[in-house]
């Protein structure tokens, strides 16, 4: 029995490149992006029967070419589309490299209501197991399903749903690449129906125009061992902010100690635990303790990894925030 296509709800399809859209250079024989939308499209015949597409072919880029500013104007494109409401829902194809980063600039920008659900391709399309169908069709199910109005900004991957804020990607390519360690998936695609077991609140972080970013914030990994020398290198460099991912709940060696110490006066600087699950918190006193960075005015970004931190860094910078904001924006509860 064929789909009568007029009652079918209208999703934006926004191509902006991936693996899901590269192909094999037949010059090099390695992956670059040249599918365009209408190409990825006519290999998943079963989307017909789900929505009616409006395809926007964005870009074809890389996960690592998707730097903030392009998040941006990203998120004014469909801002800008889904004004009138002539659109149900959004689904972008992306890189997978900075799935999770741009997942959280728009979950920050965008109005919840309208479902944007983000995804790509493990593999490519010259393999005979690649998955970028099946993800399109998925992406497009939920982007479609009412109980995921007012969720923000998701994504989908191999079936499973994730915040925008939880996920991050787990493995360099396994399908099960993402996950979202602190409190998994909030939901399932199964066999078409879209299925949400857990309905948490939005991180209470604060919202933004997205008019702009501020560039210069850079992310440093403590490690054993670990001097000062980056992190005062990045200062004297004029960097205006410092995102630390630090040891366990958020603590640094000595030396590194005394450059944030020393600098914590000149630029915002954030902390966060560079381990998968838990969350940085002030809990020790001795020197490079957590505590100890807190009384010389480091902040602690809670559960947001430290990719995720300098983002919101980088916005609340753009919008002019002074220290006091930028302190009560990280030190407010997640989740």
């Amino acid at each position: 029995m064929s789909t009568d296509r007029s009652k079918l709800p209208v999703i934006l399809a926004i191509f902006t490149g991936g693996t899901i859209s590269c192909t094999l250079d037949p010059e090099r024989g390695v992956p670059v992006p040249t599918l365009t939308g209408e190409d990825i499209l006519e290999r998943t015949p079963a989307l017909h029967d789900v929505a009616n597409v409006v395809v926007d072919n964005f870009g074809r880029y890389p996960g690592p070419h998707m730097h903030p500013e392009r998040m941006l104007y990203l998120a004014d494109r469909i801002r800008s589309a889904t004004i009138g409401g002539a659109i149900d829902g959004v689904v972008v194809t992306h890189g997978t490299d900075t799935i999770e980063e741009t997942a959280f600039v728009l979950d920050r920008i965008l109005a919840p209501d309208i479902p944007v659900i983000i995804f790509g391709s493990m593999k490519l399309v010259s393999d005979p197991t690649w998955d970028g169908p099946a993800n399109v069709l998925a992406a497009a199910q939920v982007a479609t399903s009412a109980s995921a109005r007012g969720r923000g900004v998701m994504v989908v991957m191999a079936d499973s749903i994730h915040t925008a804020a939880g996920v991050t990607k787990v493995h360099a390519e396994s399908y099960d690449s993402f996950g979202s360690p602190q409190c998994g998936p909030i939901g399932t695609v199964d066999r078409g129906n879209v299925i949400f077991f857990a309905s948490p609140t939005r991180p209470s972080l604060p919202s933004f125009k997205g008019d702009t970013i501020e560039p210069s914030v850079e992310l440093i990994k403590a490690v054993a061992g670990a001097d000062g020398n980056y992190v005062k290198s990045c200062v004297t460099a004029g960097v205006k902010g410092l995102v630390i991912e630090g040891m366990g709940r958020g603590n640094v060696t000595p030396g590194m100690a005394k450059a944030l110490t020393e600098n914590s006066s000149n630029v915002p600087i954030v902390i966060t635990t560079r381990c998968a699950q838990g969350r940085a918190a002030p809990m020790y006193g001795y020197d490079g303790g957590g505590a100890t960075l807190k009384e010389s005015g480091v902040i602690f970004a809670d559960q947001l990894s430290g990719p995720k931190a300098r983002l919101l860094l980088m916005l609340l910078l753009g919008a002019g925030a002074g220290r006091e904001e930028i302190k009560a924006a990280f030190e407010q509860d997640r989740y």
